[in-house]
Parts: structure tokens; C-alpha cells; sequence
């Protein structure tokens, strides 16, 4: 007989429960807690009615009663307030579990077998031929996806340790790309999710601001945003429609690493920039990117307004915070004329700002950009004001690439 069979002996509660653990507890170590402790209250809930005394709310309580009933040993009342403080305080990430989580782990599984053990034992049974289960390999589905919320838990502390998990385990990606590095650990992002979920249900709590930015960035993650992308536009819409725009930014994450939602966003962030809030860079740049007409990912969900789109770029490329990214893509429509009016000269001018903020993308944007005007795939539109981009192959005799006639040297090298 192994433990969870023992489980199922006690009860068939404690014994699903418990498998679960095992379950929970292949996939990501230390999962498992939250299903050692609903084991833990089952096991209580079997004594009380087992011994016919009342069923409280309340875990410590519950336990208490089986002390002061004296149907339990006092051997076995202390190992379950050892297993309940040992998995609170693993929910909770207090200071000391922290020095000791993984111990705290392996002792708190162990203790609730010896409990198991003991309860078995207390009601007349015996342990034949008795061992310990083995871990077996599980899928990520049979992880536990809600954290079990304690009720004396405070706003604050449903705080921390959701901001514990989210840092601990939250993914990364490529700078300047979408590709992803790391999706971190799902079992945690959505624990700490749906930890803050249950906050946000109270509105007039003081930490309700601080856990809202929290739940979106949570939702943004890698390993989250596909499956909650519709969740994280309700949260938006309800702060547009309110009047409040500092959250569109979330929204704009969708539009980048997903499919999803691209009229919506470029709605809302079109609205945003009409009411004349403050906007962020990034922001202005994705209006810019929607309403352009250019980008093949925007064109056929986003009637084109390049109007709106020059507008929003200039804002961006005027600010005195204005970054490489947004002279990047200022250059870039300068040089193949998308919203703005083509201008090789000027686009020049706005790489070499840019070279000064970061030398390496702006050597990279003018390589791109010299390749694009070799392979023919940028289309000379202003031919008076052409100033293309310097190969470094193309001799002072060779005929200059902006296609008119000359040689280089009396040219665009002049």
C-alpha cells in the first residue's frame, strides 16, 4: 500500500486531493502546496464528522476543536498545524520562507504523509507492506491553475506575493523583436493572475491601483497574453471609457505579439491621440504604424489616414524624451516616402540624430536601407531631391544609384 492509497482509505476526498499534489508536484516543484492544504482541510473535515463534532469555516479553528475534543492525539493536532503553517507560508512567501523554501517544501509534503500515517493508524488501522508513491512525469494541464486564497489574507499581502511570483517567474523577450526568450513559469504568472483577480473584485480597495497595473502586465506575458487577450481589451475599454487612456499601451502588446484585436486598438489609441492626452512614445508610433497604409499586418483591418499618421510620428519624433526607435522609423519613411513626402537628404539628417543616440541601429537602418535601394524595392518618388544611400562598393566612376545618369563623383558624392 502506497500513500495515496492511504488517502483513499481515510477518504476519497483526501485521496483525489492528494493526487493531485503528486500530479501538481512533478510538473513544477512546490505546486503542490495548495493541494496539500485542501488535503489537509479534507482530512479535518473527515476527523470532525468521524467524531461527530461541529464543522467550523475556518482551518485553525477546525483544528482546535479536534484538540480540545481530545479524539486526536496531541502528537497528531501538532503535525497538522505544522502542515498548515508550513503550506501558509509558502503561499505567503513570509520573509523566512523565503530562506528556506525548498526544505519548507520537502517537510511539508512529508510531514502531511506522516500525518497521514498517524490519522490511519489512531482509527484502528494498520500499514502493511507500506511505501512512499513515486513521482510520475504529468502535463502542464494537470498543474494547479488557481491559488487557494487564504481568508485572512490582506490586500497588501495578496499584493507581494503576487509581485514575488510575477518577478521570479515572469518571461522575457527579444529587445526590439517579438520573438520570445522565455515564458517564464505559467504554473506562477497564472497563480499571481488569478491571486490578483480576486482583489480587483473590490474596487474601494486601497490597493487597487497598484494591483491593476500588476494584472495587466501579468496578462502580457508571454506564456499569458494569447489566451487572455480579450480580457486585457475589458480592462482597457473600461479605462477609455472613463476617459482614462494611461492603459492603451496594454493593448498595443496585443497588436504586436498576437493577431488579435488590431481594429480595437488602433480605435482606441486613435481617439486617445484626438483628445490631445498625453501619449506614449510608443504609442504615437503605433498610430503611426496602424493608419500609414503601409504595413501589411495593419492595411487590411485599418482604413489608411496617413494624415494621422504623420501627425502622430511628429509628435513623436519632437518630444524632447523621443528615442532611437522612433527616429528609426522616422528615417525610414523618409527614405521610401510612406506618409511622409520622400526625402533621402533629410532621411540622412534623422540617421545621423540617430547615430548619436545608438551608432550600432543606426548603422544597421543605413545597411537596410542601401540594400532595399540596390534590390529595386524602394521606389523613387522625388527624383529633384535624391540622395541615396552610400554603397560602400560603388566606385566615384560608376553611375550613381539615384538614377540620374551621372556619374557618382559629380553626383550624390558631391
Amino acid at each position: 500500500m502506497n500513500d495515496i492509497e492511504l488517502a483513499f482509505q481515510i477518504d476519497s476526498t483526501v485521496g483525489l486531493i492528494y493526487e493531485s499534489a503528486y500530479k501538481a508536484r512533478s510538473v513544477y516543484k512546490g505546486s503542490e502546496v495548495q493541494y496539500i492544504r485542501r488535503a489537509l482541510e479534507a482530512l479535518i473535515i473527515n476527523a470532525l464528522d468521524e467524531f461527530q463534532e461541529v464543522i467550523g469555516s475556518n482551518l485553525y479553528d477546525n483544528i482546535e476543536t479536534l484538540s480540545k475534543s481530545n479524539v486526536l492525539s496531541s502528537d497528531i493536532i501538532l503535525l497538522c498545524h505544522q502542515v498548515r503553517q508550513g503550506c501558509n507560508q509558502q503561499l505567503h512567501f513570509t520573509p523566512n520562507a523565503n530562506e528556506s523554501s525548498s526544505l519548507m517544501v520537502d517537510s511539508t509534503f512529508d510531514i502531511f504523509e506522516k500525518l497521514l500515517c498517524s490519522y490511519h493508524l489512531s482509527l484502528g488501522g494498520k500499514l502493511v507492506d507500506y511505501e512512499k508513491s513515486g513521482l510520475k512525469e504529468n502535463a502542464l494541464e494537470n498543474a494547479l491553475k488557481n491559488i487557494y486564497i487564504e481568508e485572512e489574507l490582506s490586500s497588501e499581502q495578496m499584493l507581494g506575493v503576487a509581485v514575488y511570483w510575477f518577478e521570479k517567474h515572469r518571461g522575457a523577450r527579444e529587445h526590439g523583436t517579438c520573438r520570445v526568450i522565455s515564458v517564464g513559469t505559467p504554473f506562477f504568472l497564472e497563480s499571481a493572475a488569478s491571486l490578483i483577480r480576486q482583489q480587483l473584485r473590490s474596487n474601494d480597495d486601497i490597493f487597487f491601483d497598484a494591483s491593476f497595473v500588476l494584472y495587466l502586465a501579468l496578462l502580457r506575458e508571454p506564456a499569458l497574453i494569447e489566451a487572455h487577450h480579450e480580457e486585457i481589451y475589458r480592462l482597457v475599454k473600461s479605462k477609455t471609457d472613463q476617459g482614462n487612456y494611461e492603459f492603451i499601451n496594454a493593448l498595443i502588446d496585443v497588436t504586436t505579439y498576437t493577431e488579435h484585436l488590431i481594429p480595437e486598438s488602433a480605435e482606441l489609441n486613435k481617439l486617445a491621440f484626438e483628445s490631445g492626452v498625453f501619449l506614449s512614445l510608443q504609442s504615437l508610433v503605433s498610430i503611426y504604424s496602424y493608419y500609414n497604409g503601409f504595413n501589411a499586418k495593419f492595411s487590411d483591418l485599418v482604413p489608411s489616414d496617413t494624415s494621422l499618421a504623420r501627425a502622430a510620428l511628429l509628435q513623436a519624433v519632437n518630444r524632447e524624451d523621443t528615442d532611437y526607435c522612433v527616429l528609426q522609423v522616422y528615417a525610414i519613411d523618409l527614405y521610401r516616402g510612406i506618409a511622409f513626402e520622400q526625402d533621402f537628404k533629410e532621411a540622412f539628417s534623422v540617421l545621423d540624430k540617430l547615430a548619436l543616440l545608438n551608432p550600432v541601429v543606426a548603422k544597421e537602418t543605413k545597411s537596410l536601407l542601401q540594400g532595399l535601394f540596390e534590390s529595386g524595392q524602394v521606389e523613387i518618388k522625388n527624383v529633384k531631391s535624391v540622395i541615396p544611400v552610400v554603397s560602400n562598393t560603388l566606385g566615384r566612376n560608376d553611375i550613381c544609384l539615384c538614377g540620374s545618369g551621372k556619374k557618382y563623383k559629380k553626383c550624390c558624392l558631391k
